[in-house]
């Protein structure tokens, strides 16, 4: 049974920006990818999205940008900072300020996990993940020593947790695990009501979810089956992959394109609030 799928044809410049996508993607390890599968959904739906960019269109006609802002690096070029002195009164310059978060919530974005990304798309035309979690040690057990545990977080810079981990040491017992975990369950719980749910999509190894993100994206700036094949069998065939997997290795025209259409799917699906 063949799978007729419409071959969605994007604008020159979304190709654009699914096109730095793609480079980034294909330097990353496979875990940084898959780590952060949900927020390149979401930055894929909304960039393709024509409403969110001409949201963002509107922002910087309203804010007189100058035009080679967004088509130009960045970089340590003064002038992108000599332009925010002279209007910081004037456009939001933070992730929280209050626009860049009306934008978040219009298209179903948590605005503390992707204000920064909202940021510089806007200013810059950036589409890669931003706010590039760093773990911040909290002291909020004054036990460790006692149970050798202690929960830390991830943080994106001044914003809410963003995930939660109890740190663990070679010495650490189970014992001393469950009683830390008992006498911390209320900070515990405290903490999770700002994290989100596991993503329910993850159930993909990560090397498949890479493979396929990347099958996505060149599939989405118009490559033909054959082309797309090529590059995944030169780019992700080892030996280690093959074994495990060989039946995900079987790819055609039609495989190509019900792993383009399901990677559609997923993103259209995809929110963060």
């Amino acid at each position: 049974m063949s799978i007729n799928i419409t071959r969605r044809i994007y604008p020159v410049e979304v190709k654009k920006d699914l096109v730095v996508l793609l480079e980034w993607v294909s330097k990353q390890p496979d875990k940084t990818v898959y780590d952060l599968q949900e927020v390149i959904f979401n930055i894929i739906r909304v960039v393709t999205e024509s409403s969110f960019r001409k949201t963002v269109l509107d922002l910087r006609q309203k804010y007189q940008l100058p035009e080679d802002f967004y088509t130009t690096p960045r970089d340590d070029d003064p002038k992108y900072e000599e332009w925010f002195n002279g209007h910081s009164d004037k456009v939001p310059v933070d992730p929280w300020d209050k626009q860049i978060a009306k934008v978040c919530q219009k298209y179903q974005l948590n605005p503390d996990k992707y204000g920064e990304f909202v940021l510089n798309y806007l200013y810059f035309g950036e589409v890669l993940p931003v706010g590039e979690l760093v773990t911040l040690e909290n002291n909020l057990s004054i036990d460790e020593p006692k149970y050798k545990a202690r929960i830390s977080l991830h943080k994106d810079k001044e914003d809410l947790p963003e995930g939660a981990y109890i740190r663990l040491y070679k010495d650490t017992t189970k014992n001393q695990l469950h009683e830390y975990i008992e006498k911390n369950w209320q900070i515990i719980s405290f903490l999770q009501q700002f994290l989100t749910a596991f993503p329910t999509g993850r159930n993909r190894k990560a090397w498949l979810f890479r493979r396929d993100l990347v099958i996505y994206l060149h599939h989405s700036l118009g490559k033909e089956a054959p082309q797309i094949i090529d590059e995944i069998m030169k780019d992700f065939l080892t030996d280690e992959n093959y074994d495990q997997d060989e039946e995900k290795y079987n790819l055609n025209d039609s495989n190509i394109r019900k792993i383009a259409s399901d990677f559609y799917k997923d993103i259209q699906h995809s929110s963060d609030i």
